[in-house]
């Protein structure tokens, strides 16, 4: 996500955190794969493998059929091709998708005021607590890793300060 937002900032093209959320919310995961699904990527790696996925959220609205792909044919063109595999079971139907939405959530607060992105794809929790390790910055971050301070199962109360620590944020 962050890759395609500074692509996008080169291109002078508009994107935001906030238009992958929205983006989410409306199209389903309909690609059976781990870690929340059964299979592994391998079996869509190719192009043609891959076809009946796109051919499935083109009919259903979700993909413009007129963009251009890597082989200068469109969207529209390439998925007129598509020939999915007899009881193939990877790529599913619109209707039995894997999950109703994308899963990704930005969320935006406190600790995040800028957004964050959480992925919920093949997790059906509403709620979640646990122990949480907080760090002023990124440095910090990496300097507790590298000396070792973190320990699996514990959460200790060990602290680092970094060089750029802004009052009121963690």
């Amino acid at each position: 996500m962050l890759h395609l937002l500074a692509i996008a900032n080169e291109a002078k093209i508009s994107l935001s955190i906030d238009d992958f959320d929205r983006i989410s919310s409306r199209v389903p995961i309909i690609a059976d794969l781990k870690p929340g699904g059964r299979f592994v990527a391998k079996p869509i790696s190719t192009q043609q493998a891959a076809l009946p996925g796109r051919k499935a959220l083109l009919e259903a609205g979700l993909l413009r059929g007129d963009s251009i792909t890597v082989t200068g044919r469109t969207l529209a063109e390439e998925a007129a091709d598509a020939k999915e595999a007899p009881a193939q079971q990877v790529v599913r139907k619109l209707r039995r998708a894997a999950q109703a939405d994308g899963g990704l959530v930005i969320l935006k607060g406190n600790l995040a005021p800028e957004g964050c992105v959480v992925k919920v794809a093949g997790h059906n929790l509403q709620n979640f607590r646990a122990p949480a390790r907080v760090f002023d910055n990124e440095e910090a971050a990496f300097t507790a890793v590298d000396k070792s301070i973190i320990k699996a199962g514990r959460c200790n109360r060990h602290s680092l300060r970094g060089p750029e620590r802004r009052p009121g944020h963690a």
